[in-house]
Formats: structure tokens, C-alpha cells, sequence
């Protein structure tokens, strides 16, 4: 803010000549009056004595007027002054001076700009005051911020690290999963290729088997015939041991004659008598060879039909064991993929950590920083408030 002079008098022209000015016109004219007097006191002119002494008089006036109006504007000045040094900067000197009036108008001029730029300053206080008060709040919230941001960050740094180790487990046991899904396949595959030779062989039996039971029952029919005729050789055993029981009879109606003949017919009384025996125990051991014919029969069906079903179940087995190797090979091209994806997660991990220590040593900085301006901010509310105080002393309107 400017301020400029207000003088009455002409533009330029101090105070102190304002003062000085009239009183070294008095002086000027004290002096020729005080020679005049002298020099008409000694001529004995009284007249001239007389206007010299007025003239004199006048002069003592002027000087006198100068000295009381100046003694009054250096007291109203030293107010002033005092008034200024004790931070009233609403006082003011008076105008009523005369010639010196402009001046006062001046200095109550500078009063009031001294006291606007002092409620500039007292208003830019406050407002730095508030301010700092806001910085130093928001300082400290940013310091917490900063704090747990970096918390934050070592947390996550942590559960990072877990989480790469996590990785690089997974990714090891992928690829053990995936040895594991390899060799699966291979066996899988290697016995499928068993179980269907082994289906093979079952059939194989089981045709052998088919073929023994059909031989076993055409033994049967056999040993049927063989006994119809052995039924036959007991039917002639029998119808033997007849004749030779009539040609006995015979013989002993001949008496002596026929006795030849009796021994003949004895002897095929008893051969036939053996055949029928023998006839018998055949028929009895053909039963029991076809009891046993008829059991082997049943076993060898039966022995068919679980070779069928065997065959059939080997079938189903290579057929189960050839899709185990397709999931085997499904599971080992899924286990290499999670192995890859593993392992490019391990590597993004890794990276991530690399990423996340820079963000801890950035929120290192930070904090520094955050800290070195809540000091400053301290520090400015400080001086803030020191000049607040600074101007409390002041008085202003």
C-alpha cells in the first residue's frame, strides 16, 4: 500500500524547513532591526530608535511563535512516536498545526497504511496459523497413512514370500505328479496290453473247454452204448445159463451118455454165470464212468461259462485299463500345463517380490519425507504463532 504527502504547503518542502523557514525570517529581521536600534540610539534619532525596536519586537515574536509551534509539533511528533512504538497504530496527530498540518496528514497517512498492512499481516498469520494447523493434522494423518502403507507392505511382502514358496513347492510337486502320471500311463497302457492277451487266452481256454465238454458228452453217449450192450451180453449171459440149464437136464435124462455133455453144459452155466457178473460190473463202472462223465460235463460248462464271463471281464478290464491310460495321458498333459502355470507364477511372484522391496523402500523414503514436513509443518505453526502473538501488541482498525 502507498501513501503520499499531504502537505498545505508546496509540494516538496520538509517539516524542518517548515520550521526553520520563519524562524530565519525573524532572524533576518531581528538583526537590521537590532543594528538599526543601535545605530539610532547613538544618532539619538528616536523614531528610528522606535520602528527599530517594533521592528525588533516583531522579529522577538516571529522567533517566539516559531519556537511554541514547533515545541508543540515535536511533542504531538514524540506522541506520535510513542504511540507507534507501543502498537497503536490507530492514533493520530492533530491537523489543526498551521503549516504543519500537511505533515500530520502524512504521518496519519503512514499510520493507517502501517496499520492495513499490519491486518494483512495479522489475517496472513491467522491463515498460516490455520494452515499449519491443517498441515501438521494432515502430515500426521499422512505419517499413519505412510506407516500403515508400509505395514502394509511388509505384510504382503511376507504373504508374498509364502506364497513364491507356496509356487515353487507346487511347481516341484506338479512335476513329481506329472513322473508319477507318466509312469501311470506307462503301466496303464503296458496292462491293458496284458489283460488283453490274457482276455485272448480265456477265450482260447474257454473254446478248449467248449470243445472238451462236447468230447465229454459224446463220451457219455458212448458209454450209453456200451451200456445197451452190455445189457445185451447179460440178456445172452442169461438166456446162456437157460440153455445150459436145460442141456443139463438133458444130460442127466441121457444117464451115462449125456454125462460129457452135462460137463459141458456146467461149464457154460458158469461162463455165463461170469459174463453176468462181469456183465454187471461192467454196467456198474460204466454208471460210475458216467456219473463222473456228467459231473466233468457240468464242471467243464460251468468252467466254460466263467471263462466266458472272465473273458468278458478281461475285456472290460483292458477296455477299463486303455481308459485309464487316456485319463493318465489327459491327467499328464493337465499336470505339465499346472506345472508350466506354476512355474510362470513362481517367476511373476518373484518379480512381484522384487516390485513390492521397491515399494517398501519407496515407503521407506516416504515416511522420511512424510516426517522431515510434519517438523516443518511443527515449525511453521511455531512461528505462526509466534507472530500472532507478535501482532496481539498491535492495535489497528
Amino acid at each position: 500500500m502507498t501513501f503520499a504527502p499531504a502537505f498545505s504547503s508546496s509540494p516538496g518542502v520538509l517539516p524542518g524547513s517548515a520550521l526553520l523557514l520563519p524562524a530565519a525570517r525573524g532572524i533576518a529581521l531581528l538583526v537590521p532591526s537590532c543594528v538599526g536600534l543601535g545605530w539610532a540610539w547613538g544618532r539619538g534619532d528616536w523614531t528610528w530608535a522606535l520602528f527599530a525596536f517594533l521592528f525588533a519586537a516583531l522579529a522577538c515574536g516571529v522567533i517566539w511563535r516559531c519556537l511554541l509551534v514547533g515545541e508543540r509539533w515535536l511533542a504531538s511528533l514524540i506522541d506520535f512516536a510513542r504511540a507507534l512504538q507501543g502498537g497503536d497504530l490507530n492514533y493520530r496527530m492533530a491537523t489543526g498545526m498551521g503549516r504543519y498540518a500537511g505533515f500530520a496528514e502524512y504521518m496519519n497517512s503512514m499510520a493507517r497504511a502501517l496499520g492495513q498492512v499490519v491486518k494483512t499481516v495479522a489475517r496472513a498469520a491467522q491463515e498460516l496459523n490455520s494452515v499449519a494447523h491443517e498441515s501438521m493434522a494432515n502430515a500426521a494423518g499422512g505419517n499413519d497413512g505412510v506407516k500403515q502403507q508400509r505395514d502394509l507392505t511388509l505384510s504382503s511382502a511376507a504373504s508374498l514370500e509364502n506364497l513364491t514358496q507356496g509356487l515353487r513347492l507346487a511347481c516341484q510337486q506338479a512335476d513329481e505328479a506329472a513322473a508319477v502320471a507318466d509312469s501311470t500311463l506307462i503301466v496303464a497302457k503296458r496292462g491293458a496290453e496284458q489283460v488283453g492277451e490274457l482276455a485272448k487266452s480265456v477265450s482260447v481256454l474257454a473254446a478248449t473247454v467248449a470243445d472238451s465238454a462236447t468230447a465229454a458228452g459224446s463220451l457219455g453217449e458212448r458209454s450209453q452204448e456200451i451200456g445197451k450192450i452190455v445189457e445185451v451180453i447179460k440178456e445172452i449171459a442169461g438166456q446162456t445159463s437157460l440153455l445150459a440149464l436145460n442141456a443139463a437136464i438133458e444130460a442127466a435124462r441121457a444117464g451115462d451118455q449125456g454125462r460129457g455133455f452135462a460137463v459141458v453144459a456146467d461149464e457154460v452155466g458158469k461162463l455165463a454165470q461170469r459174463c453176468t457178473v462181469a456183465a454187471e460190473e461192467i454196467n456198474q463202472l460204466i454208471g460210475r464212468i458216467r456219473l463222473e462223465i456228467e459231473q466233468m460235463v457240468a464242471t467243464m460248462l460251468t468252467s466254460n461259462q466263467r471263462a466266458g464271463a472272465s473273458a468278458e471281464e478281461g475285456a472290460l478290464a483292458a477296455d477299463a485299463l486303455l481308459s485309464v491310460a487316456a485319463n493318465s495321458q489327459r491327467t499328464l498333459s493337465l499336470v505339465r500345463e499346472i506345472a508350466t502355470s506354476s512355474a510362470t507364477q513362481c517367476n511373476t511372484g518373484e518379480h512381484v517380490a522384487l516390485d513390492i522391496g521397491h515399494l517398501t523402500r519407496l515407503a521407506d523414503r516416504n515416511e522420511l519425507l512424510v516426517r522431515e514436513s510434519s517438523e516443518l509443518s511443527r515449525y511453521v505453526d511455531q512461528l505462526s504463532v509466534q507472530l500472532n502473538e507478535t501482532m496481539k501488541t498491535y492495535r489497528y482498525e
